[in-house]
């Protein structure tokens, strides 16, 4: 003998509740309502608690999103153009680059060592703490890897901004590893981006 799987839309068990009901107990027996029964729809403990004023969540988002933005004040999408353009190899280094150097000094919050080894090198090594690689040879590469990391770590700090705000995120892989949450953790604790907030 086969079973058979038996889908039951909320409006079909209310009758066959209504029906076993009225069948057990006489029909009448809750006065005042239809087949004499009353039905009220119960939320969970779990629903209730589930429940969270979205505006308040969006007021949170928009105010740690301004603690990432005011503790790493540079455009991604502008930073992602420079990286392009050294790639490329459009125009003189110095050009292309200007406005990475604007904000180098950065690096030196999220990647005080890297940094470090970066100037002193006069930008031809420098150690990724996001990736855990070394650039050596030329300042292209160090730009680009920099610059990378800089990106990287403004839009896991955007993430965590949402995930503590209660809305869905996806963090980075490098940002899911035992080191890359650590690092996240920490630069969002200088930059006043927690629970607290």
């Amino acid at each position: 003998m086969t079973k058979k799987i038996v889908r039951l839309t909320e409006s079909d068990l209310e009758k066959i509740v209504r029906r076993v009901i009225k069948e057990s107990m006489g029909v009448g027996f809750m006065s005042g309502e239809p087949n004499g029964l009353k039905i009220k729809k119960m939320e969970t403990q779990e629903q209730q608690q589930s429940v969270v004023p979205q505006e308040d969540n969006k007021e949170k988002y928009k105010n740690l999103v301004a603690k990432v933005d005011t503790y790493l004040p540079f455009d991604s999408k502008k930073l992602q153009n420079v990286m392009a353009q050294i790639k490329s190899g459009a125009g003189p280094l110095i050009n292309v680059a200007q406005p990475f150097l604007e904000v180098q000094k950065l690096l030196e919050k999220i990647n005080p060592q890297g940094y470090k080894e970066a100037t002193t090198s006069n930008w031809k090594n420098y150690k990724s703490n996001i990736f855990n690689t070394s650039v050596a040879g030329n300042d292209k590469s160090v730009y680009i890897s920099a610059i990378n990391d800089l990106v990287n770590m403004k839009q896991a700090l955007r993430n965590k901004a949402a995930e503590l705000s209660g809305f869905q995120s996806t963090m980075p892989e490098w940002a899911k590893t035992e080191v890359g949450k650590k690092l996240v953790d920490m630069i969002a604790t200088q930059a006043g981006v927690s629970n607290m907030a």
